[in-house]
């Protein structure tokens, strides 16, 4: 049953940039592929701040290549508390563009949870914090361990064990349709399921806000009663504000 596991492989910036568009072209071979909105936000920003020459002509040759592909990308991202920075910590550009990837990642795990996601990075210590979540629809591999398996057709350990309880799990024979990964840029769902507990606190801190607008809308309608009644009967109001007990109002002859 093993042959029914759809597979979803996400690369992360440097497994993009050590390859070409002969290398971008073969990778499908092995599952769909994908990079997270980041990666390609990055890669645009790229062509005017490359490091190098070299740099900057395989950024453009992916992004003259991307378009055109079968390659797709990830717009959602999920928090989880292990890949959650500590609060208040000051993150390098790296930290929060490798935080987001791993973000990436998990969201598409949750999305699919009958279908294999695979993370191609050359960064450890993102490689370790993916799997220290312990997902059974997520492995991770380094480029060459990628690349040698697209080369041999051999799978990787890790990878032929999360395909084989994948398996002897309790899904359909046929897997489902992958879900919220947007083609090459497109718009997918109209309303994607978002994780984000950012998201809920926004809506959290909206409650005050509305309580204070309600009473403020109430004191502003009491008052505009209160200078009519003045006006219209003044004796009848002034035997009502002797009665509260606040200052007399003098009445005009």
């Amino acid at each position: 049953m093993s042959q029914d596991i759809s597979i979803i492989i996400v690369f992360e910036l440097t497994a993009i940039l050590a390859g070409s568009t002969r290398d971008w072209s073969r990778f499908s071979e092995l599952g769909i592929c994908c990079i997270p909105q980041i990666i390609l936000e990055e890669l645009e920003f790229l062509t005017k701040r490359a490091v190098s020459d070299t740099e900057e002509k395989t950024v453009r040759e992916f992004l003259r290549f991307f378009p055109n592909s079968d390659w797709q990308i990830n717009q959602g991202m999920t928090h989880h508390a292990s890949l959650t920075a500590t609060e208040g910590e000051n993150l390098s550009k790296n930290a929060r563009l490798q935080l987001a990837i791993a973000e990436s990642v998990y969201y598409l795990t949750l999305e699919n949870p009958h279908t294999l996601i695979i993370l191609v990075a050359n960064q450890q210590n993102l490689r370790e914090e993916l799997e220290s979540i312990e997902q059974n629809n997520l492995a991770t591999l380094t480029l060459a361990q990628f690349t040698q398996w697209l080369r041999t057709k051999q799978k990787p350990v890790n990878v032929s064990q999360k395909i084989a309880g994948l398996s002897n799990g309790k899904i359909s024979p046929l897997p489902p349709p992958i879900k919220n990964i947007n083609s090459n840029g497109k718009t997918g769902d109209e309303n994607p399921q978002n994780y984000s507990p950012k998201a809920k606190v926004k809506n959290k801190n909206n409650t005050p806000h509305s309580i204070i607008s309600g009473l403020l809308a109430i004191g502003g309608f009491t008052i505009t009663i209160m200078v009519a009644w003045y006006f219209i009967q003044p004796k009848s109001f002034q035997q009502f504000w002797q009665k509260t007990g606040l200052p007399s109002i003098r009445l005009e002859d």
